[in-house]
């Protein structure tokens, strides 16, 4: 397993604590992997990094399937030691609450622009936005810039700019997706 690490940061008899690099991206996007010798698995990012940071825009193809690159770390890892594909579920530390991740994505194949309107019987814990780094791409909610991939491709969105029971154009000029950690009722 150490051989996979980029950084490892603590290491016992039970466990290993690290960064795995993502492949073809930068070193600031290196996920974080604790490995028990119980089988236990997790990658996961930091708490200041966005939920948006997880899309892996290098390896989507448009349609419904978004891939994260916690996917493919995991993948990588039982790949690794000789296991069979993870069967993957998504835990928010931060959120304990919160029951649901979706994840929208809008890619140029298929427009621009995309409305959302986040139901008000919902609890949002975070609303987050990426984009693929390439060109001077922009992520705009209704008509104003919020980013760009020059400062890193993703981003969090706060409660007043995309506030519940109002319909919201995201638009970008490039590919784009939206992610929300939210508590259905």
């Amino acid at each position: 397993m150490k051989s996979l690490y980029r950084t490892i940061e603590t290491q016992t008899s039970q466990y290993i604590i690290g960064s795995i690099p993502v492949q073809n991206y930068l070193e600031s996007d290196d996920v974080h992997v604790y490995v028990h010798v119980d089988g236990w698995v997790l990658a996961y990012y930091l708490k200041a990094d966005p939920t948006g940071k997880i899309f892996d825009w290098k390896s989507y193809t448009g349609g419904a399937t978004i891939p994260t690159k916690l996917e493919k770390i995991l993948s990588d890892v039982a790949s690794a030691v000789g296991a069979p594909a993870p069967t993957i579920t998504f835990y928010h530390f931060q959120y304990p609450n919160a029951s649901n991740m979706m994840l929208i994505a809008e890619d140029t194949a298929n427009g621009n622009d995309f409305t959302v309107q986040l139901p008000s019987s919902y609890a949002y814990y975070e609303r987050s936005w990426s984009i693929r780094s390439c060109c001077g791409v922009e992520f705009q909610l209704d008509g104003t810039t919020v980013g760009n991939d020059i400062g890193g491709g993703y981003g969090t969105l706060s409660a007043s700019q995309l506030a519940p029971d109002v319909t919201h154009t995201i638009a970008v000029n490039g590919n784009g997706c939206l992610a929300l950690i939210y508590r259905v009722p």
